[in-house]
């Protein structure tokens, strides 16, 4: 699997994010956030684009029941990651969900709630959750910001998205649509090899 790095523009209070992280890291370098390209596997036909507003998925199956665990996710707003991953660095990943949201909603239900995604989640990542609609303000690196606001400069356009973060936050890489358990897990382990180190 070959991964390649592309540059992402540095636009409003998430560049201003991006500037601060990097100073406080004393990260050399000019300070753009870069966006990893991996190749991944297509969502389903289904997936919500950011205007569709359907209902909630039908409930849980008694088999999906099986497979959730007293474990769960922990999850963390942003800023809580931040402070974190500056303590011990992680990859850290961002489900950029809405309310309305119904196929958020069935990866609440199913995916997060896998026994193994959650152990996996749990070992090596540090979890958020972002509302895309949310106005609740924070302050991260010395700026204040709300979700809604870093969610438009993550890029993200429709709902679920997820959003991954390298260690030094300031390269990301989304992933838009509903994910099963399964195909959500083989992604979370392709990320974690990434090596920014690694010469291309």
């Amino acid at each position: 699997m070959n991964y390649t790095q592309s540059n992402m523009k540095k636009n409003g209070l998430f560049s201003l994010l991006i500037i601060a992280a990097i100073s406080l890291s004393a990260c050399a370098g000019s300070g753009k956030a870069q966006q990893s390209s991996v190749s991944l596997p297509e969502p389903p036909e289904q997936e919500l684009a950011s205007a569709s507003r359907v209902q909630e998925p039908s409930t849980m199956t008694p088999a999906m029941e099986d497979i959730k665990t007293k474990e769960e996710i922990r999850w963390l707003n942003l800023e809580e990651a931040y402070a974190l991953n500056r303590k011990e660095p992680r990859k850290i990943f961002v489900d950029v969900y809405t309310d309305w949201c119904g196929w958020c909603k069935k990866m609440d239900k199913e995916t997060f709630a896998n026994a193994e995604v959650a152990k996996y989640v749990n070992e090596h990542y540090y979890a958020v959750k972002l509302d895309a609609e949310s106005t609740r303000e924070f302050e991260m690196a010395g700026q204040v910001m709300t979700e809604r606001v870093v969610a438009r400069q993550m890029g993200v356009s429709s709902f679920p998205t997820i959003v991954f973060i390298h260690e030094d936050f300031t390269s990301i890489q989304p992933v838009p649509g509903y994910r099963a358990a399964k195909d959500f897990k083989e992604i979370l382990a392709k990320f974690k090899a990434i090596d920014l180190n690694q010469k291309q």
